[in-house]
C-alpha cells in the first residue's frame, strides 16, 4: 500500500510504502522515487506496473510516473500534460483505465479550482479541458476520483 504521511512539523509530504507480509503490515518506508519538495496522490495502475503521483517541483506542481523494474521502481518521468499558462495543477487527480486524467486546476490568483480534464491519445496528452457546468460552478471543485471505465465522477465541493 502507497500513502502519504502529512507531517506535523515542517518536513515536507512523502510517499511511503507497506506491504502485508503473513497477516501483518511492514514498517512503513519512505519509497526510492520520494525525492522532491512535497509529494501527494499516488496512483498505481490496475497491474501494479506504474505508479502516478503529484509532485511539487520549482516549476509548480506535475504529475509524474514510476515504472516497476527488476530492482524496484524507475526514476520518476514527468507526465506533461498542456494545461493553461495561467492556471495552477492541485493537489489531487485521478485517471481511467485508458489513462485519461481528470485533476483539478487553480485559476489565476488561486481562484477556485474546477475540474478538468485530459485525454491519453496516441501516447500524448491532449490540452486540459474544463468540465462543463454540470461539474464546475462558481465554488471549489476538486479531489476527482473518476471510476476506471468512466462511469461516475466523485468529487470535492462546498457549493451549497
Amino acid at each position: 500500500m502507497y500513502f502519504v504521511k502529512y507531517p506535523t512539523d515542517q518536513s515536507p509530504m512523502r510517499i511511503f510504502v507497506t506491504r502485508l507480509q503473513n497477516n501483518q503490515w511492514s514498517t512503513p518506508e519512505v519509497t526510492s522515487f520520494s525525492t522532491f519538495n512535497a509529494e501527494n496522490n499516488p496512483f498505481i495502475t490496475e497491474d501494479g506496473n506504474e505508479l502516478y503521483f503529484i509532485a511539487n517541483t520549482q516549476n509548480g506542481n506535475k504529475i509524474f510516473s514510476v515504472t516497476k523494474t527488476q530492482n524496484g521502481w524507475s526514476d520518476p518521468v514527468e507526465v506533461i500534460i498542456p494545461i493553461p499558462s495561467t492556471h495552477t495543477l492541485g493537489w489531487q487527480f485521478s485517471m481511467t483505465r485508458n489513462g485519461d486524467m481528470y485533476f483539478e486546476l487553480w485559476g489565476p490568483n488561486y481562484e477556485p479550482p474546477d475540474m478538468y480534464k485530459s485525454t491519453l491519445q496516441n501516447g500524448q496528452y491532449s490540452q486540459a479541458e474544463r468540465m462543463n457546468s454540470n461539474i464546475n460552478t462558481e465554488y471549489n471543485e476538486f479531489a476527482p476520483y473518476i471510476d476506471p471505465d468512466e462511469e461516475y465522477l466523485i468529487f470535492e465541493s462546498n457549493r451549497p
